[in-house]
């Protein structure tokens, strides 16, 4: 069972990495251009995803661009987001406490959307305890909704 969740942003999470990496469940989050930077990779305790941080007006708008502009960004998908789901329910139905760890670069809006989601719905954790914890996460409407979206179909 997930008890707590922790947002951490790139300087945290490399400050920290022998702590956390194979030991801890992680979820870690990179944007275009930034393919595996701390040495990350996919494992049983660590899913590694590349999506960009972009805010829904601008999901919007690039759904009707044309397939080059696309290719600029990263737009987190339905895909990840079952990717995310699996990766949750498995350390939830764990008789075992786990601190989950989802990072990205600055620890504020793609991972808080994905750490916001996995403490309402896969977690023990209070929301008082997750804003202690977590007090700057901004979580990204766009990526949170589709996580949503994604649990109940």
């Amino acid at each position: 069972m997930i008890t707590t969740v922790i947002i951490l942003g790139q300087k945290e999470f490399e400050n920290s990495k022998e702590l956390i990496y194979g030991k801890k469940p992680l979820i870690s989050i990179s944007g275009t251009g930034i393919e595996n930077e701390l040495g990350i990779e996919s494992s049983e305790k660590t899913l590694k995803l590349f999506f960009d941080d972009i805010p829904p007006s601008t999901v919007a708008m690039l759904q009707h661009c044309n397939i080059a502009m696309l290719r600029c960004c990263k737009v987190f998908n339905r895909f990840q987001a079952k990717r995310i789901i699996d990766f949750l329910d498995w350390f939830h139905s764990d008789e075992e406490s786990h601190t989950l760890v989802v990072h990205c670069d600055a620890g504020v809006c793609r991972s808080g959307a994905v750490g916001k989601f996995a403490q309402l719905f896969f977690s023990s954790m209070s929301n008082e305890n997750y804003h202690i914890l977590n007090p700057i996460v901004v979580p990204n409407t766009w990526v949170f909704d589709v996580l949503c979206y994604c649990l109940i179909r």
